[in-house]
């Protein structure tokens, strides 16, 4: 195969990842999961003390998550559920995390196919993304 073959062929292919990437991502835009979550943050936008409580969470959540001494921490993690179950008295809040779960988890179910067929070994925790 010459170079302008193999560029052609190259060329072909970044097309149909391309074409496949905007399917996907339309996909995404357009499922319950991403329907659901813009409804209730479009709801949750209107209340800005609910916002922040939400996003205090969250971020506690993901340095909590992103720490190297996590296993170390098992007050804040308490903290943390006490925290949840408080915010989860609150419709609004519970449906906006919930409807925000279901979308990571969504997404990250599509990452766990993606990289099962780059052969990434994600084997010994593959359980924990599809649930």
């Amino acid at each position: 195969m010459n170079n302008d073959t193999a560029e052609e062929a190259r060329s072909g292919e970044l097309s149909d990842l391309e074409h496949c990437t905007r399917e996907l991502t339309r996909a995404v835009s357009e499922s319950p999961q991403m329907n659901r979550f813009r409804k209730i943050s479009a709801k949750i936008a209107l209340a800005p003390e609910k916002k922040e409580q939400i996003d205090a969470f969250r971020k506690s959540v993901f340095l909590l998550q992103n720490s190297s001494n996590a296993f170390d921490r098992t007050d804040e993690m308490r903290e943390l559920f006490h925290t949840r179950e408080r915010l989860h008295r609150d419709p609004d809040i519970a449906e906006y995390l919930n409807a925000e779960l279901d979308l990571c988890r969504m997404l990250q179910r599509i990452c766990a196919g993606i990289l099962r067929v780059a052969d990434v070994e994600i084997d010994s925790f593959e359980d924990v993304i599809r649930s």
